[in-house]
């Protein structure tokens, strides 16, 4: 099977079909940006209009297929380095500036939240607690559980999967839990000094000392810190695909104490940015990458075989859009129903394909009750449930590389 896999990701590489004006202008850029006035780019007359801050270039389109010839044979930091150069440094664009070498594909696993034991979910408001008696439930004791627990476990099993097909795989934190930095909240907050001096980069520079408090200090700037860290884990990578693990909740169910009679999963893929400002050149190159490579499109290809999977296997519908307030305010949707574009630390850090899913409601009374039946799975008590959704990534990944 792994010499499959190398066969058709050679392929992959050396057959990128480019993507037509007409399917950038109507499907990509629609995805890019929720205000299309707030853009760096116009389409006019068969070309692209580049106009921001200094920074004015008009591409035809000869120029824009001799672009997309070329970034589709690079990794994600190259297709940066090259969109700067002609943007930046005024390179004129050559046939192949990169000499990419083949390497088997890299996936990085990002399993979401950091919590390593339920006082740190505790922390991180990242847990339910669904009270005695519930009507959906009728369960006799408390129930407990958390988001980083579960993400902990898909990403283990995920892992385990494709380490069997030869792929290489990196992780953005440790399975068993723990943040980013390498060890779990309360350990960080120990010896916090050490690490906020250790990961400068990735704390604000305000002061973070007035934040005593550890549920305070968790939510104000450990969360964000965290976040930050990923992306630096992401952006030295520079893998080919980016899987980012999460579950949902009902957001009209909080505090989550309490089932729900709903269940549905979704998926993100990169793009809808407010805006690019115009002393963010990062963010600027990014958006164009975006726009004139297959990023877009292959993650829209990647969810839409993670949702279909998830439906066959677990049975959990995709969100069509009205279930969530940040679905309508902050997302774009696609033609696919539960993929869409949304602008977060995971999927717009760089121009690589991006699956961020979110597996299904763990508020769901179906799925309290799902989870325990449970599996072994390399000697571990596994929810049935749990190790279907790892399965659906699995299994998305692989029917994407066969392209």
């Amino acid at each position: 099977m792994r010499y499959f896999i190398l066969f058709f990701w050679l392929f992959l590489i050396f057959s990128q079909s480019n993507l037509s004006y007409t399917y950038l202008k109507d499907s990509v850029f629609p995805l890019l940006i929720k205000n299309p006035d707030k853009s760096p780019v116009k389409f006019n007359e068969q070309s692209i209009i580049v106009d921001w801050g200094k920074t004015k270039r008009i591409l035809s389109i000869k120029l824009i297929d001799q672009i997309q010839k070329n970034i589709s044979l690079l990794s994600g930091k190259e297709k940066l380095e090259y969109l700067k150069g002609y943007f930046f440094q005024n390179t004129p664009f050559q046939k192949n500036p990169f000499q990419p070498k083949y390497r088997r594909p890299l996936v990085l696993i990002d399993p979401g939240h950091t919590a390593c034991n339920f006082r740190e979910a505790v922390y991180e408001k990242k847990y339910l607690s669904i009270h005695t008696h519930d009507p959906l439930l009728q369960n006799e004791d408390t129930i407990r559980f958390y988001e980083a627990y579960y993400t902990g476990l898909t990403a283990y099993i995920l892992e385990n999967l494709l380490r069997t097909e030869g792929i290489q795989v990196m992780l953005t934190r440790n399975p068993s839990g723990g943040s980013a930095f390498g060890v779990c909240y309360e350990e960080f907050l120990k010896n916090r000094e050490y690490f906020e001096k250790k990961f400068r980069y990735a704390f604000p520079k305000k002061n973070s000392k007035k934040w005593n408090d550890p549920h305070a200090y968790s939510r104000e700037i450990f969360r964000d810190a965290d976040l930050r860290q990923r992306k630096h884990i992401l952006e030295n990578t520079d893998p080919d695909i980016v899987v980012s693990i999460h579950y949902n909740v009902d957001e009209n169910n909080k505090p989550w104490i309490s089932s729900v009679n709903k269940n549905y999963s979704m998926a993100f893929i990169p793009g809808a940015y407010d805006s690019i400002p115009h002393n963010d050149t990062s963010k600027f190159l990014n958006f164009i990458s975006l726009l004139l490579s297959n990023v877009i499109p292959d993650s829209k290809k990647l969810c839409h075989h993670w949702i279909n999977f998830l439906q066959q296997n677990i049975r959990v519908m995709p969100a069509h859009g009205g279930e969530a307030d940040y679905l309508k305010n902050e997302c774009l949707p696609t033609n696919t129903r539960g993929v869409f574009a949304r602008n977060l630390a995971m999927t717009n850090a760089l121009p690589c394909v991006v699956l961020y899913g979110e597996g299904f409601l763990m508020d769901s009374a179906e799925e309290i009750q799902r989870a325990k039946q449970t599996m072994k799975f390399q000697g571990k008590d596994i929810p049935i449930s749990v190790y279907q959704t790892a399965l659906a990534y699995y299994r998305a990944i692989m029917e994407y590389l066969k392209k």
